[in-house]
């Protein structure tokens, strides 16, 4: 799959599940896309202004990390 492809699906998987977060790992897995993509994909969204990496609880696996989340509107 493109990486644009995996950006754009994990784009829209956040935004559906805001104002929940999710950890890389279970990205990954609720994707079904290997965790180096993920990991790629949310560096392109973070580069791009989208995203932001903050400390919050998964709601995947309960994990308390820096995950990806929406930017917050300003």
């Amino acid at each position: 799959m493109p990486p644009d492809g995996v950006r754009g699906r994990v784009l829209a998987f956040i935004r559906k599940a805001a104002p929940y977060a999710y950890c890389d790992a279970c990205l990954a897995l609720r994707l079904d896309t290997s965790l180096r993509e993920i990991e790629a994909a949310l560096a392109a969204l973070a580069v791009d202004g989208e995203c932001e990496r903050r400390r919050r609880v998964c709601y995947g696996c309960r994990r308390t990390l820096e995950l990806s989340a929406l930017c917050d509107p300003r």
